[in-house]
């Protein structure tokens, strides 16, 4: 499992300390909890979560630059006009309409190239918080799942004591997790067909074609519920605790 933010790989239990080594070097000394090795994975997933979170984060605000960009659509506008007066100024004695076309090619080549990249930008500013939606579920869901953990007693029959033990592996919710996140980054490329099937009544089964688990189906309507109020693209402000 790849990640930016420190990960346990290993803890051994002295007395009532467990003795957790994260993936930096650092040591974290906990009294002793129930059922360790769940919690420990379940926090790994939390930190691996929080870096595609963080990730997206900063597509989100450098698309940002791109969709709200007005100064560069007054300088291209300007460098056409500009284009045009020294046309006409070097050339008086020609001023007709083929002099103006340079200039208005040069506009419209931009202004059209602007509106591509915009659209590009705002594909994946939209794909971002799809994807920035599904890691507040899951998280969400790790953490009530460490709640829970952490309510039960501690059974003494389970604590090894004295053995450094690995932390477990985590691949096959990692590849999950990937998966699902190809599957909603496409959001922002699939919109208009998503709501063309709201329209129609036909979204659960549109969702069902391109394999939608039901949590992500929740992801696709919640984020089609918050354009039609408008809502910004700050949506989501998930906060690290």
């Amino acid at each position: 499992m790849s990640t930016k933010n420190p990960i346990w790989e290993e803890y051994i239990v002295l007395g009532d300390t467990v003795n957790i080594r994260s993936s930096d070097g650092s040591l974290d000394k906990r009294k002793l909890f129930p059922n360790i090795d769940d919690t420990l994975l379940l926090e790994n997933r939390i930190s691996f979560l929080e870096d595609i979170y963080s990730k997206e984060i900063e597509n989100i605000e450098a698309g940002k630059i791109s969709i709200y960009n007005p100064l560069f659509v007054t300088t291209i506008t300007l460098s056409a006009l500009i284009l045009q007066r020294i046309l006409m100024l070097n050339f008086p004695e020609n001023q007709d309409l083929a002099l103006y076309l340079p200039a208005t090619f040069i506009l419209g080549v931009n202004l059209g190239k602007y509106k591509l990249d915009r659209y590009k930008s705002k594909s994946i500013v939209d794909g971002s918080l799809a994807v920035n939606k599904l890691c507040e579920v899951e998280i969400s869901k790790c953490r009530q799942s460490l709640i829970e953990l952490s309510e039960e007693k501690i059974d003494e029959n389970k604590i090894i004591r004295e053995k450094l033990i690995p932390v477990m592996e985590d691949r096959d919710y990692c590849f999950e997790v990937v998966d699902r996140i190809d599957r909603v980054s496409t959001y922002g490329n699939i919109r208009r067909r998503l709501k063309s099937n709201v329209n129609k009544g036909t979204l659960d089964k549109y969702l069902d074609s391109i394999g939608c688990s039901d949590d992500d189906k929740l992801i696709f309507k919640e984020l089609l519920g918050s354009e039609s109020r408008k809502t910004a693209t700050d949506t989501f402000q998930y906060k690290k605790k």
